[in-house]
């Protein structure tokens, strides 16, 4: 956003920044500036927020100086870079500009080299800070994860020790002759034995999650992983009357991976999509190949067994035609107790066992909406012989 009541300049640095690329946009003053700036102080992705403000000190109604105080109520400097022009020679404006929160200045008439090396610099520190932001997130989110894991294991063996007595009681009950022939009471036990089945289920998904995971690698058709994961959920499938459609690429050649390993991910992500259609939808699966043209940013700073650009890896994509997931949860979804289900109808570790899996063997795991509706889980693979050096 270029600010300035003079209407040349405007128009000046217009033509010189849009000739380098940027998409600006230019307030005449002030009060119209703070106007166009309402959505981005206010956090609104959705309408193009500024990524950085030229900002002019002396003009009418509301100076360069109030428009600063103003932004920097809601946006700091890391967020928001303000780049202040103001008369050459005017040193107490630089000063009481950077002691505003500006992040840089440029003198006029504005040298406009200097002018673009300046607001470089600034969008490349406003994106450095935001992939250190990111990557900060990520490491409190796996700290999250690793804390989960270490209550699990702290206390899983200490609650399913009762759960089983629980569990073992509730089954002689349900036996018993009385209790069978008391409807009101037979329906109490059997929800009752219900709750603990999920209870046990929840700690036996925290183990798994907690556990070392060393899959046993070998070489293996990921047909035969395929086909073993829908015998598990072919039954839901059958009782949704939901289509299931294979389109395989017999050229496709073995995987490198555990395939018990591989079988519980395709379980996850399949009932995933399953539970997530209404009944006659249909689940597509599709296999094929799948050159790594760009790698996920979530994996850059990631060493050893990493995919390379070029590199050809097999691919599984699991389609529905459910509802999808918003935009912003993509990401959210492998989250551990992450879930769209109804409260206590799933415990939202599938995709989060699945992903822990996936990254152990150098793979990816992404989600995606589909066009025209639906979600799209892809899964991409070593080959057998992509054996990797350390980078």
């Amino acid at each position: 956003m270029v600010v300035d009541d003079n209407r040349a300049n405007r128009v000046l640095l217009e033509h010189q920044l849009g000739g380098e690329g940027f998409e600006v946009v230019a307030a005449s003053g002030g009060p119209e500036a703070l106007a166009m700036l309402k959505d981005t102080l206010a956090g609104n992705l959705a309408h193009h927020p500024v990524d950085l403000v030229l900002l002019d000190i002396m003009m009418p109604e509301i100076d360069g100086f109030e428009v600063l105080r103003r932004i920097r109520e809601r946006k700091s400097p890391a967020d928001l870079p303000i780049v202040m022009a103001t008369a050459k020679d005017q040193t107490d404006d630089f000063v009481q500009a950077l002691k505003a929160g500006a992040n840089d200045y440029v003198v006029k008439p504005i040298n406009f080299p200097v002018l673009l090396a300046r607001i470089e610099t600034q969008l490349s520190l406003k994106s450095a800070r935001q992939a250190l932001k990111s990557a900060q997130e990520s490491l409190i989110q796996t700290a999250k994860t690793e804390s989960i894991g270490f209550l699990a294991a702290g206390v899983a063996h200490e609650i399913r020790n009762p759960l089983a007595r629980i569990q073992m009681g509730l089954e002689s009950l349900q036996r018993n002759e009385v209790v069978r022939a008391n409807e009101k009471l037979n329906k109490a036990v059997t929800s009752t034995k219900a709750a603990c089945d999920k209870a046990d289920e929840v700690v036996g998904e925290l183990m798994k999650l907690a556990a070392e995971s060393r899959p046993n690698v070998q070489s293996f058709d990921i047909y035969t992983a395929i086909e073993d994961a829908l015998v598990v959920v072919q039954g839901q499938a059958d009782s949704q009357c939901i289509e299931v459609v294979l389109e395989g690429d017999s050229a496709v050649p073995p995987a490198r991976y555990g395939l018990a390993e591989m079988r519980q991910v395709l379980v996850n992500v399949l009932l995933n999509a399953v539970q997530a259609m209404p009944d006659g939808g249909t689940l597509i699966i599709r296999t094929g190949l799948h050159t790594i043209e760009s790698l996920p940013t979530e994996i850059g700073g990631r060493s050893g067994n990493v995919p390379r650009r070029g590199e050809e890896m097999i691919a599984i994509v699991i389609a529905d035609t459910g509802p999808g997931l918003p935009e912003d949860k993509h990401l959210t979804a492998f989250d551990a107790f992450y879930t769209t289900k109804a409260t206590g109808t799933a415990t939202g570790l599938g995709l989060t066992i699945a992903k822990k899996l996936i990254d152990l063997q150098g793979g990816f795991i992404s989600l995606a909406n589909r066009e025209g509706g639906g979600a799209q889980v892809t899964i991409l693979l070593p080959q057998s012989g992509a054996f990797r050096t350390t980078v």
